[in-house]
């Protein structure tokens, strides 16, 4: 797996297109709005492409938090994970975020290329920006947008969304992520949602 060392971290260099557990098991491929939302009621785990459109892999895929919260494998979870690296936790980010020096630094995480701003004039009409970025340490963050639990799409262009395996321990059942956007933000998110995923090393 292609990596790059980011202070004592080691990340995977592109965005998971993992459609397997680490056991072999295929995770459930969902390519409609309501196959997504039935995967999310029914707590199955389940990945996408961006707009169920497989020219969109380059992005990573989209995965549902119930690849990480597995009801049906509590005692011995499935895993994601591949060549020695695994879904980071809350932690595993808190520590990207204090190498890079707080949230107000985030752009030191994208990619060169693929980023836009977006905005809308006085028709109504969207205003698509190209943004430069220089990728100071090599995470090569792609805008990978985002989908909700109804299987509607967002912000590819200008916003990446990412996993922890980390459950919020408020007992809401959420799950926490990370924000690559304006800031480098925390926010618990409900697992039915679909984010990208990023791989540390073990």
């Amino acid at each position: 797996m292609d990596s790059v060392k980011i202070g004592d971290q080691i990340w995977s260099l592109n965005n998971s297109t993992l459609k397997t557990f680490s056991n072999g098991e295929e995770i459930h491929h969902s390519t409609s709005k309501e196959d997504w939302e039935e995967c999310g009621l029914i707590e199955k785990p389940a990945w996408c492409y961006y707009d169920f459109d497989e020219k969109n892999e380059k992005y990573g895929l989209l995965y549902n938090g119930y690849v990480f919260i597995d009801p049906m494998w509590e005692d011995k979870p499935r895993e994601l994970s591949q060549d020695g690296f695994k879904v980071p936790t809350l932690e595993d980010w808190n520590q990207l975020d204090e190498f890079i020096g707080g949230k107000d630094n985030v752009d030191q995480l994208k990619s060169s290329e693929g980023w836009e701003k977006v905005e809308t004039d006085d028709n109504d009409n969207e205003i698509k920006t190209p943004l430069q970025y220089d990728d100071q340490h090599g995470f090569n963050c792609l805008p990978s947008g985002w989908v909700n639990d109804q299987g509607e799409f967002y912000q590819l262009g200008s916003i990446s969304k990412f996993w922890s395996s980390t459950q919020n321990d408020d007992g809401s059942g959420k799950v926490w992520s990370r924000i690559v956007g304006f800031k480098f933000m925390s926010v618990s998110i409900k697992p039915e949602n679909g984010y990208s995923v990023r791989l540390i090393k073990k």
